[in-house]
């Protein structure tokens, strides 16, 4: 079973997860579970969806759902940690464990979980470092955890460095693990995301593990004025990469070519700042979160690839994060 689903970051009585009924040609949005500042979520295999917010009196919240439930019946646990500022979570050790990524505090965690269940903090790494741009790295900023192919990848936006590391050295040495530098200001985001260059870089293996880099590739037209880049987005049954600019207000479709290289594709141009997307495989179609900031109003969109235009867009007050959820029937309670 699949549900489409959009976060808002607010504090209103109407912020919270958004669950979305999808057609061509319209949208109905229901809240399903109100919550305030919320700032990620994530949705284990077994069915169980994890969200992470703002405290108002400080901290944070891990708040867990059956994705039943988010039709408004009752949530099944909260929790309350000591950190605040999250920029990502994800799932480790087939969803036993969440890896959360503290912006705000210069540190990657881990919490352990077990069917909703939320357990303690079970470890920890602080990062240092930063970078010329003032504004965004005056310290370390890890923006995107996860575990991939048997290991753990950190994107640091403040320090410009991309680490991956093994179970083993997850939470020993920082400055064992292997750290890959990117070009000062650059400002890593999502691994090969630059926000603040503006470029997709496309990294190959070393056969002794490391990472060299094999292609970058400029987000921005020429002649555009200065943006924030924001997630990729893959469509791999047909060799392509989308990635959004706000600012801009673009989204590049990128093809990516059987020797790994990237050509030029298309560019969707966008109503407001894409903050998140997601490709619907069945319709063949980009959903598309508008972020709520500056010139920018919060808005969902829909774009048929097929034929590379809008289908239709409305108005969403402070659309933030686009995800689904996919689990097995039988899991369901």
């Amino acid at each position: 079973m699949t549900f489409y689903f959009c976060n808002t970051f607010g504090n209103t009585s109407t912020d919270g997860i958004y669950r979305i009924d999808l057609g061509r040609n319209d949208s109905r949005e229901t809240l399903a579970a109100p919550l305030k500042n919320l700032e990620w979520a994530c949705i284990a295999p077994n069915g169980i969806l994890y969200a992470v917010g703002q405290e108002e009196s400080g901290g944070s919240y891990i708040q867990s759902f059956y994705l039943k439930q988010l039709t408004g019946e009752l949530f099944l646990e909260k929790s309350c940690f000591p950190w605040r500022g999250i920029s990502h979570m994800s799932f480790w050790e087939q969803g036993k464990a969440l890896l959360i990524a503290v912006y705000g505090e210069q540190m990657v965690v881990s919490v352990d979980v077990a069917e909703g269940r939320i357990g303690k903090e079970s470890g920890r790494v602080i990062f240092k470092g930063n970078g010329p741009v003032v504004s965004r790295q005056e310290a370390s900023h890890p923006h995107f955890v996860k575990w991939m192919q048997e290991e753990c990848w950190i994107a640091d936006l403040g320090a410009d460095a991309v680490y991956h590391s093994s179970e083993s050295q997850l939470w020993g040495n920082r400055d064992n693990w292997r750290i890959e530098q990117q070009p000062r200001g650059s400002g890593p985001r999502f691994l090969e995301i630059h926000p603040l260059s503006n470029e997709l870089i496309v990294l190959e293996k070393n056969s002794d593990g490391g990472l060299k880099e094999k292609q970058r590739v400029s987000l921005l037209p020429a002649g555009a004025r200065k943006s924030l880049s924001s997630i990729l987005c893959p469509d791999w049954t047909k060799g392509r990469l989308f990635v959004g600019v706000r600012g801009a207000n673009l989204i590049r479709e990128l093809v990516v070519e059987q020797n790994g290289m990237i050509r030029e594709g298309r560019i969707l141009q966008t109503l407001g700042w894409p903050r998140s997307f997601l490709y619907l495989k069945q319709l063949d179609c980009l959903l598309i979160a508008d972020e709520e900031f500056a010139e920018s109003t919060g808005r969902l969109e829909l774009f048929d690839l097929c034929e590379g235009k809008r289908l239709w867009e409305k108005r969403m007050p402070r659309a933030y994060q686009i995800y689904n959820g996919e689990y097995n029937d039988e899991t369901e309670r």
